[in-house]
């Protein structure tokens, strides 16, 4: 499982960060996934789902992923 960093201090002027606005994807404040600091999880230490990301949001988070790699 590949998974992106969230946290609640961004950098505004980092093309790889998406901003979440407190609503979206179960969060308790204003974030930003943090595209730049992706890592692998084994499924197996996953207890639970927090949250979860949709529609255009998902989309713009997934172009971005592929140009980062350039795919």
């Amino acid at each position: 499982m590949v998974c992106a960093f969230i946290t609640s201090v961004g950098h505004p002027d980092d093309e790889y960060e998406i901003a979440l606005e407190e609503s979206e994807g179960g969060l308790h404040r204003d974030s930003v996934v943090r595209l730049r600091k992706l890592m692998t999880v084994h499924e197996s230490i996953v207890k639970g789902r927090i949250g979860s990301i949709e529609g255009e949001k998902l989309e713009r988070i997934q172009e971005k992923i592929r140009d980062l790699f350039a795919f």
